[in-house]
């Protein structure tokens, strides 16, 4: 072969070893292109495309209805925009041993239900339905003390002492809260020691100043439905002191009631010349501070109701006792028959 045809032939080989590494390359590329634009599942899309948008793959799949919540068996339903959540299980905790054990939940601790009106079987039944009238002396004095017995749920009157700190508040709570006014009047006692504060009536005053005292107490609580005596076992005594205070509650149109600090009282008689109705009181409750005490005195107090159609107690709003015994015993004394009322009222139906 000469050496001509020999270069020839070189260069022919060179050239199709050329055409066949460009045919790889073409074909290379093509494969990448092809792979590079392969379509893809419409309902998988990728991280980067997710990242782009920024949503998540669970908010672009279509969200099914909402549903309600309802538990089953330990488990609940939610929403398929929520993750799946685990069924509730116990908590757990370990005892002694160290063995884990399920702790149950703690579930909310229920109302604890007021405990009965406490019934006490020496409470009698009410006869002819029995009347009882409730007043609660000392009033004015302090309007912490006042408040527990206007709450109390039936009738009844309380009586003011006038010209102290509180005697015209107290005055004005006990008509709001539905209840009787009095006049606790202040008067003189056996004991010349005991003072029987402001407003008082003493010994040797004539008739006219009396009244004049009296008056005055009534214009500052006013308007009241009656009047009773504070202490006053001297004055009580006295037909020309008790004549003239009479005089004024028959002026007033208000109604007496004697407390009876003393057996030895003239009231009685000096109501009879005048005229006049009187009241008195039948039963002290609180002279002793106990319960059982009060208690006592209160069922003494319904045995005369019983006999004589009704019965005027008297306590003190100093007392907390009363006023919680009172209230306890307040729906056995009405469920048994007893009516609970004031003297005005008791005054009308004679």
């Amino acid at each position: 072969m000469s050496t001509r045809k020999k270069r020839r032939s070189k260069k022919t080989g060179k050239k199709r070893a050329a055409i066949a590494l460009c045919v790889l390359l073409a074909a290379s590329f093509a494969l990448c292109l092809a792979l590079l634009f392969m379509p893809r599942a419409q309902n998988a899309p990728s991280q980067s495309q997710n990242a782009a948008t920024g949503d998540s793959a669970a908010e672009v799949l279509p969200a099914l209805p909402a549903q309600k919540t309802e538990p089953s068996q330990g488990t609940q339903k939610t929403r398929d925009t929520q993750p799946a959540q685990k069924p509730q299980v116990p908590q757990q905790q370990k005892n002694t041993q160290g063995v884990a054990v399920a702790v149950p939940p703690v579930a909310k601790p229920l109302p604890v239900p007021r405990p009965p009106a406490p019934q006490d079987s020496r409470v009698p039944a009410a006869v002819n339905g029995a009347k009882l009238i409730f007043v609660f002396d000392d009033a004015g004095q302090n309007l912490v003390h006042l408040a527990p017995f206007l709450e109390l749920p039936f009738a009844h009157t309380v009586a003011v002492l006038p010209r102290l700190t509180h005697s015209v508040e107290s005055a004005k709570r006990i008509r709001a809260a539905g209840k009787e006014v009095m006049l606790h009047q202040p008067m003189q006692a056996q004991n010349r020691a005991i003072s029987p504060g402001p407003g008082a009536i003493t010994p040797g005053m004539p008739p006219a100043e009396i009244k004049m005292i009296v008056q005055k107490n009534i214009a500052e609580i006013a308007p009241i439905a009656g009047m009773n005596n504070h202490e006053g076992s001297l004055i009580t005594e006295s037909s020309e002191a008790v004549g003239a205070v009479l005089d004024v509650c028959r002026e007033a149109h208000i109604y007496f009631l004697d407390s009876r600090t003393t057996s030895a009282t003239a009231v009685p008689a000096a109501a009879k010349a005048r005229g006049m109705d009187i009241w008195e009181r039948d039963v002290f409750l609180d002279n002793e501070p106990s319960k059982d005490a009060m208690l006592k005195e209160l069922i003494r107090g319904l045995g005369i109701a019983n006999r004589t159609g009704s019965a005027i107690m008297i306590g003190h709003v100093w007392s907390p006792a009363l006023a919680e015994l009172l209230r306890e015993l307040h729906p056995e004394l009405a469920r048994k028959g007893y009516v609970f009322s004031t003297i005005s009222a008791l005054k009308n139906s004679v």
